[in-house]
């Protein structure tokens, strides 16, 4: 990867010689207007001085203007005044089009850390036909953290453009993930799917090559400087026996993954694909190979295409887990993993991810359970979790697996100085490396993979053979017991508490989503009976704004929730889709949420994790609230269940991340919930510790300088239901919604 000053440089030097040769645009639509500029008071007196002196006809110095938004006290802002300062100059007669390009190249001088320059960079190159420049400046943005969908379809979109269809397909496919009803993403990965590129795009320089040809510089450098043993690929074996072929250059890459050479093992893994697209071991070793050159996204594509061939291929779960956690998204990540150590818990590699990504979502406490898991079983890790243990809570978990990505492990050595404890992490050697060896799996593991087998197997009952009846589904049934008795249709989520199906059951024909609960609750006695009489509990809640438990299944060492099966959308899911709410939707989502909290606290029950992912609409557009009191056994092995802090950071009470749950907790998250449908972002934000300070100090932007069309009172009504101490918010669900039906 190129330091930012190379990369700006290449950049610039380009546009000197003639149009800057990359546009990576984002996923926003290109029609849209200009991103609006922020709610900066400094910010805005200087646009406004600017468009004061232009209109007067007075010519101005527009970069000037420039350094002056990245001088003020808002100067984090300042890339979101770029395209509206370039479009007032446009307007007045005192710019062109190279203008705002021209802000960009400033703004990244000043600034070559910040992914926005690149991301404005990108769009604005993409907007002026600059493909190749677009490509090396939404790629730049992605490796500093600008992981979003609109800046995936902007690159796909630039690489279309240059013929790399295969990184069009890559790019809108993440963009989809991150954004499932985006049409743009969508139109393009339609455009390109199953399309034959006509070139290669390096994504970091944004250089076309010929299709096919073998990646520059292939083979690797190792510590001392001497360049390691390539493996040069046959990538013209005879295609009259295509799957030998594939399966040679399949071992072919292999040998080049081993040996540290990346550029061969990437390039006999593709043609390994290509000549046996079922193939679903090169497209993991494929992934693999983009996942140690640092291209998460490009290993995430490749996982996928291996889950679709074999979806039970804990390997590529391993890896696509890991690139997920590279591109920050954490929950997905988590999905992935939490499958794997679900269904065996004997998998180390699976147990890192997960406590990987739980440390991204800051999770902190799980993620040392998940690590001391992995050290208990492979002790390998046991460095990475006396690692973690000693890392001061105000630091970035992702420190912690820098390591792991190069092929190493951590070893932490404390030292002492003004008085407090500093931690150097050292790598050491791990033959093969982390990822060397997920891409491996698929040849050293069979038994595991058939342990793994029968495990699905237990687990499926009748799953493998859907919609079978009759007297052998019936002999099934008495054989295998009640969960025999239900047709695993798919696997719907995974998360802290198990795995979800989505699943039919067979004597009454109805849909249903089984819960198969995760070990440390099954295998804990005191634990499992806790969350068994919890379920009861909430088994009984009848409503119609509550997701239905049909049955608990206590079978043996497993445990099962039956619950009614609901299709629709998440909030999250729409707010993903939409951004916020208008605010009679918001007003009646809640209303269904109020009246949800009103029943089941008058039954004793709390939620615990109120947030937009536990709220789904179901076809009809009733809220339904899901999860109901079960979210305090999820696991957490260091803590005992009377203790338990559970819930998610920016949606939690500030009582409730010291342990203290109670019903003004759920109404607390249920007004960030709200908070969030109107503004469009939750009202906190930043690391736990900044989180935590904000709320106890009641510090939250009013949502009406985001939306100054909402109520007058709006603001009034978050300050209370946001309030820090629980005495002073709504004492009720009831009053909590008749106080915002005073508003409408």
């Amino acid at each position: 990867m190129r330091p930012p000053a190379l990369l700006v440089a290449a950049l610039l030097a380009a546009s000197s010689s003639a149009p800057l040769r990359a546009a990576a645009a984002g996923l926003e639509d290109r029609d849209r207007s200009p991103t609006p500029a922020p709610e900066s008071n400094a910010g805005q007196v200087i646009y406004n001085d600017y468009t004061v002196r232009v209109q007067r006809g007075e010519k101005v110095d527009i970069f000037s203007v420039l350094q002056q938004f990245l001088s003020s006290p808002e100067a984090r802002d300042a890339a979101q005044w770029i395209s509206k300062l370039a479009a007032t100059s446009n307007r007045y007669g005192q710019g062109d089009p190279a203008t705002e390009r021209a802000l960009w190249e400033q703004y990244i001088r000043a600034r070559a850390d910040d992914p926005a320059g690149y991301t404005g960079l990108g769009k604005n190159s993409l907007d002026q036909q600059d493909y190749n420049t677009a490509v090396a400046a939404y790629t730049r943005a992605i490796d500093l953290g600008a992981a979003k969908p609109e800046v995936f379809y902007g690159r796909g979109m630039a690489a279309e453009r240059l013929g790399d269809l295969e990184l069009a397909n890559q790019d809108a496919a993440m963009a989809l993930r991150m954004s499932p009803q985006n049409p743009n993403a969508y139109s393009l990965f339609k455009l390109t799917e199953n399309q034959v590129s006509k070139s290669r795009v390096d994504p970091e320089t944004g250089k076309v090559s010929a299709f096919g040809a073998p990646g520059e510089g292939s083979g690797a450098v190792a510590a001392g400087g001497d360049r390691l043993p390539t493996v040069t690929p046959d990538l013209r074996s005879t295609e009259t026996d295509p799957l030998r072929a594939s399966a040679a250059l399949t071992q072919s890459a292999q040998r080049s993954l081993q040996v540290k050479d990346y550029d061969s093992a990437m390039a006999a893994a593709r043609r390994a694909t290509e000549l046996n697209p079922k193939n679903a071991q090169a497209f993991n070793l494929l992934a693999t190979a983009h996942e140690k050159k640092g291209d998460h996204a490009g290993a995430v594509a490749a996982a996928d295409k291996a889950l679709a061939i074999e979806p039970e291929s804990f390997p590529a779960l391993n890896t696509r887990s890991w690139s997920l956690s590279g591109l920050r998204l954490f929950d997905q990540a988590l999905g992935d993993a939490g499958l794997i150590t679900t269904l065996d818990a004997s998998n180390a590699f699976g147990w890192i991810n997960e406590g990987r990504a739980l440390g991204g979502l800051s999770r902190r406490q799980e993620m040392l359970a998940a690590l001391q898991r992995a050290a208990s079983l492979d002790p390998r890790f046991r460095n990475l979790h006396d690692a973690a243990v000693q890392l001061p809570g105000n630091k970035d978990t992702e420190i912690l697996f820098a390591g792991l990505m190069d092929g190493g492990l951590p070893d932490v050595k404390a030292k002492r100085g003004r008085g407090r404890q500093f931690f150097v992490v050292l790598i050491s050697s791990l033959s093969g490396g982390l990822l060397i060896g997920l891409g491996l799996l698929h040849v050293l593991s069979a038994r595991w993979r058939e342990g793994v087998s029968r495990t699905v197997g237990r687990l499926l009952g009748r799953a493998s053979h859907p919609g079978r009846a009759g007297a052998a589904g019936a002999k099934d049934a008495a054989a295998q017991g009640p969960i025999a008795s239900y047709d695993i249709v798919r696997v719907i989520a995974t998360g802290g508490m198990g795995v979800v199906y989505e699943a039919v059951d067979a004597g009454l024909g109805r849909r249903v989503a089984i819960k198969k609960m995760r070990g440390e609750i099954r295998d804990d006695p005191k634990l499992r009976g806790r969350f068994l009489d919890e379920a009861r509990l909430t088994a009984a809640l009848r409503h119609p704004n509550i997701v239905q438990i049909h049955s608990i299944l206590d079978e043996g060492r497993e445990l099962y929730l039956v619950f009614e099966y609901v299709e629709g959308r998440t909030l999250k899911e729409l707010l993903g889709a939409e951004k916020r709410l208008s605010w009679p939707r918001s007003l009646e989502v809640t209303r269904g949420a109020c009246a949800a909290l009103e029943y089941a606290h008058a039954k004793g029950v709390v939620h615990r994790d109120l947030k937009p992912e536990n709220l789904m609409l179901d076809k009809e557009g009733r809220l339904k609230v899901m999860d109901f009191g079960l979210a305090r056994y999820a696991p957490e092995p260091t803590q005992t269940v009377a203790t338990t802090i559970w819930g998610t950071p920016a949606y939690m009470a500030p009582e409730a991340e010291e342990g203290d749950i109670r019903p003004q907790s759920d109404l607390y998250s249920l007004a960030v919930c709200l908070y969030e449908f109107v503004v469009g972002k939750p009202p906190f934000s930043g690391g736990p510790g900044n989180m935590f300070v904000a709320k106890t100090k009641g510090d939250f932007i009013p949502p009406t300088r985001a939306r100054p069309e909402l109520p007058d009172g709006f603001d009034a009504f978050m300050k209370r239901a946001l309030a820090p101490r629980p005495d002073a918010r709504f004492p009720s669900a009831q009053s909590f919604r008749e106080a915002l039906d005073r508003l409408s």
